[in-house]
């Protein structure tokens, strides 16, 4: 696996990062063994079945968790990379992911900003006590927790927070704005791209991300999406464009608990004293 950053703007950054086809076969191994471990298929026991049966019968399903388990091994690389100190994850792209295949998953992410301090020697200011108070620990483990949050496929109405696998189309008038921006897809149309639902701020179209809310899995809507007057991409700015939006999958973001063995691996802590103490100590 390798990870590539390259800068998006002044705090945002753009992860590419790619898998060799070993990788993926691996990762869709692992996948395959996973349902053939439940699955219930009549004629064979239970966690029984051939390898050629259990894809033959889950072929949609395997396909899908492998693309999460890939998108999910990317952006937790993408977190726990030196070069970059992540705020918070606006998309995960994983495109097309199969076996036997490379793959490359584009991860964007807002970072902490770097800045240079100006000359401070003559501010009066009041000391503020150092003393870190048990709030603070909670909330920094908190976050770290929600950094290391899984994404579980659930069957309900889009709630804000939820990642959403969706296509979407936009027409300005009579024309696609695939047609009228070529080089700026997500403006016009994508075939299949996660939103996370509610998020007023991030790449894309804003009002998709709003739009999407209260949506089912294989709902279609259209919503009407009105750019500012100085949007940055001329031809759309002060226009109105009507996109076609259809719901493919629902993800719940599960953070995991305090307690949780692999999230104290993954933190390099043996209980979660340990983390605590950690915590207080960089605060």
């Amino acid at each position: 696996m390798n990870v590539e950053i390259k800068d998006a703007g002044d705090a945002r950054k753009v992860a590419l990062v790619t898998f060799d086809s070993d990788e993926v076969t691996s990762q869709d191994s692992q996948v395959c063994k996973q349902f053939g471990r439940m699955a219930n298929i009549p004629g064979f026991r239970k966690g029984k079945a051939p390898e050629q049966v259990i894809r033959k019968k889950y072929a949609k399903e395997l396909k899908d968790e492998l693309n999460r388990k890939v998108s999910t091994t990317a952006y937790e690389a993408v977190l726990e990379h030196e070069d970059i100190r992540v705020y918070s994850i606006l998309k995960v792209d994983a495109g097309k992911v199969e076996a036997n295949s490379p793959a490359t998953v584009e991860v964007t992410v807002d970072v902490e900003p770097e800045f240079d301090l100006p000359a401070y020697e003559e501010f009066e200011y009041t000391v503020q006590s150092t003393d870190v108070k048990v709030q603070d620990v909670e909330k920094e483990l908190d976050g770290l927790r929600d950094q290391r949050a899984s994404f579980e496929e659930v069957e309900r109405e889009v709630a804000e927070g939820d990642y959403v696998k969706c296509s979407y189309e936009g027409m300005l008038d009579d024309s696609p704005v695939a047609e009228i921006l070529p080089d700026k897809p997500m403006y016009g149309k994508q075939a299949n791209t996660w939103e996370e639902a509610g998020q007023s701020k991030g790449m894309g179209v804003e009002g998709i991300a709003e739009g999407i809310v209260g949506m089912k899995k294989d709902e279609k809507k259209e919503i009407e999406v009105t750019f500012e007057e100085d949007f940055e991409v001329a031809p759309l700015a002060g226009k109105k464009v009507v996109y076609s939006i259809e719901i493919h999958e629902v993800r719940e973001k599960k953070a995991p608990a305090a307690e949780d063995e692999d999230f104290l691996k993954g933190m390099k802590a043996e209980s979660l004293e340990e983390l605590k103490e950690k915590i207080e100590a960089d605060l």
